[in-house]
């Protein structure tokens, strides 16, 4: 299984030091275009790793398998960890949302119980996809490092084995975390998901 970790270098890194004494990070179009490229392709293929755990086409080894690599692109792996001050902070959530006789019920878990809980869904089939465009918010200083929320569409599909069908649109947040890590040598931005939260499901 290949590790993914997504790095933001492109033309920041020339100017690395230099915004961290901002609360902003404003960025060019064309950054702010990559930025959100790089963003829309991560959830692309958070969602589709999330399809494969969710299938039971797909071995238990396998779906750990993309567990442990769908968990390097969280914060501290899906862990608790500290932040810039030194308090102990949850593990990142996922929040999810069903439809049931019109009414829609929520549920909050940490990201790692999620994965778990999903390899054993009720479906014999999952298709979880992006469905409309996605929105990504300026970035701003927290500590000593930058975050963003990026607000996106989750069109989800389960298929029963006796042909029944649940299907809905989810209106999602996730907040993104940009640190300053040392790659090869050089100072670079990564990007990590934090926590994922559910503002509105329909039919």
């Amino acid at each position: 299984m290949k590790k993914i970790v997504y790095i933001l270098i492109f033309a920041l890194s020339a100017t690395l030091f230099t915004p961290l004494k901002a609360q902003t990070l404003t960025l060019s179009d064309k950054e702010q275009a990559e930025f959100k490229e790089r963003i829309n392709t991560m959830l692309e293929t958070f969602l589709n790793d999330l399809s494969s755990i969710g299938s039971k086409d797909n071995s238990i080894e396998f779906k750990k398998a993309v567990i442990k690599s769908t968990l390097r692109n969280f914060i501290n792996n899906g862990d608790p960890y500290r932040d810039s001050s030194g308090y102990l902070k949850k593990e990142p959530h996922m929040q999810t949302s069903v439809l049931r006789n019109g009414k829609e019920y929520k549920n909050k878990l940490p990201i790692k119980t999620y994965l778990n809980n999903l390899m054993y869904i009720r479906y014999e089939k999952v298709t979880i996809t992006m469905s409309e465009t996605l929105y990504l918010s300026n970035l701003y200083k927290v500590g000593d490092h930058y975050e963003a929320n990026a607000t996106y569409f989750q069109y989800f599909r389960g298929e029963h084995g006796d042909g029944r069908l649940y299907q809905d649109k989810t209106k999602k947040t996730i907040r993104i975390i940009v640190q300053i890590e040392e790659v090869y040598g050089k100072k670079v931005f990564v990007v990590r998901f934090g926590d994922i939260d559910v503002v509105q499901t329909v039919a």
